[in-house]
């Protein structure tokens, strides 16, 4: 069962019996109220009766008079009494002349002076029986009121009737006015579910309406705002997922195709070597490639060592000083610049900053190695450092040819290389700046890269800076 036909259900139920219960209450009050007032008046008026003709012979009794007198005088009284007034009949007799009498009757079991009521219903009329015992003679007297009370059990019907005509109207009121509320309130629910569904099927970008506040439930747009909340953070994560997944495929492939290579190079200058007589300048060549193509492997299988231990590996901070340190990189650069053929010139300001020596050299001789490749011979590579609040910025500048603006994220990925046949030349592998950016994490840092294509690339990392509150990473 929906919610909405639930709250619709039980809405109408409470709203119904309530109601119902309500309605017969009044009804009953006032048909209570009608039927006291008028057996109370009945009773007193039967009560008084008897009470007059009790009196007037006792008085009489008094005043001396015989019996025949009295009995005279009980008489009169009778006479001028009895009869019918309206819906009353008023009767002084004995007990087997009352109204509706049996031998079952009230009046049987009524001592001296001794008084009753009963409601009787015969013929579809209801009477109000009232009779009080006297003995104002030797012989008992009963004084009888009879009232047809009908009326007040007919009115009551009628009341019930008019009743059950204004229940039917105000359930059918409730029944549309519920539905069209369980609708409205429930509306934000059936699209938040349909969005739901949507996503359960696979479309991720899909939201919640936020307009749901239009629905006057600050809390179902609180549970819409939440939903799309839920949906951002899901879509983003699967988009990191298939990110994920890509670059993993990528990895495998590149990692593949980079051993395949030179393992194809390998087996076959081997085989070159083992099936043929060649003669010994050949020879000296295939052993020279299968000499590089193993060197290659040997740097290849290094690095892919080193990012896989340093992302598993904390490092140590040591105390540098960053001109110091520069200097020391410069001497380490000499072999590579000579191989390139391209300039180095370092604008550092000096800093005691935070690091591990070794990896803090190895980062700054990855960029200028990448920055060299991409250069031509004779151009110039900057190395800058300054301070930035807590912060040390070292920063590798080349003029060569850029990286394209789309690839400037995926060149941070193991493998991946803007020029691969260049690259592969130069003895790359990819996993340069994927080593790079790895060394800068470790170092509280993050790899930034800012290119323009034939213009040249900034290549910066930062360091910790070193002051006497800052505790030290030893």
């Amino acid at each position: 069962m929906k919610f909405g036909f639930k709250m619709f259900i039980v809405s109408f139920l409470i709203i119904i019996i309530s109601f119902g219960i309500g309605g017969f209450l009044l009804v009953n009050s006032v048909f209570n109220h009608n039927f006291e007032r008028i057996t109370a008046s009945n009773f007193e008026n039967n009560r008084y009766i008897a009470a007059s003709l009790d009196a007037m012979v006792k008085n009489a009794k008094s005043m001396g008079f015989d019996n025949n007198s009295i009995n005279f005088t009980v008489e009169s009284f009778k006479n001028q009494m009895e009869g019918k007034r309206g819906d009353t009949e008023v009767k002084i007799c004995a007990m087997s002349e009352t109204f509706l009498y049996n031998s079952d009757s009230f009046v049987n079991r009524l001592g001296y002076y001794g008084y009753g009521s009963k409601i009787y219903h015969e013929d579809g009329k209801y009477y109000y029986q009232v009779v009080t015992c006297i003995v104002p003679t030797n012989t008992p007297l009963y004084v009888e009121t009879l009232t047809d009370i009908t009326s007040v059990f007919e009115e009551r019907e009628g009341y019930s009737g008019i009743f059950q005509l204004v229940l039917l109207g105000v359930a059918v009121a409730a029944s549309a006015i519920l539905w069209f509320f369980s609708y409205y309130i429930t509306r934000p629910l059936y699209k938040l579910k349909k969005t739901a569904g949507e996503i359960a099927s696979g479309d991720y970008s899909v939201r919640a309406d936020l307009s749901l506040r239009k629905a006057g439930s600050e809390e179902v747009y609180a549970l819409g705002r939440s939903f799309d909340t839920m949906a951002e953070s899901m879509e983003h994560h699967i988009e990191e997922l298939k990110e994920e997944a890509r670059r993993r495929d990528d990895f495998v492939g590149n990692f593949t195709h980079e051993l395949k290579t030179p393992l194809t190079s390998v087996i076959g200058y081997s085989d070159m070597l083992r099936s043929y007589n060649l003669p010994e300048a050949k020879k000296r060549e295939c052993a020279e490639l299968i000499y590089k193509e193993g060197k290659r492997l040997e740097s290849l299988s290094i690095n892919l060592l080193s990012l896989i231990v340093l992302k598993n590996e904390g490092v140590k901070y040591e105390k540098l000083s960053a001109a110091l340190l520069l200097e020391d990189v410069k001497k380490v650069l000499k072999f590579l610049l000579e191989k390139y053929g391209v300039t180095l010139k370092i604008s550092s300001e000096d800093c005691i900053v935070l690091g591990e020596p070794s990896l803090v050299k190895t980062l700054i001789y990855n960029l200028v190695d990448n920055g060299a490749k991409a250069s031509e011979p004779q151009d110039e590579i900057e190395i800058l450092g300054a301070v930035e609040g807590d912060k040390y910025r070292i920063t590798v500048r080349d003029k060569g040819r850029g990286i394209p603006k789309d690839e400037i994220e995926k060149i941070r990925e193991p493998f991946y290389m803007v020029d691969k046949s260049r690259a592969r030349r130069q003895g790359g592998a990819g996993l340069g700046l994927a080593l790079c950016a790895e060394l800068s994490r470790l170092h509280e840092g993050e790899l930034r890269i800012e290119s323009v294509e034939n213009k040249g690339t900034d290549v910066s990392f930062t360091l910790p800076v070193f002051k006497e509150v800052r505790d030290e990473k030893n």
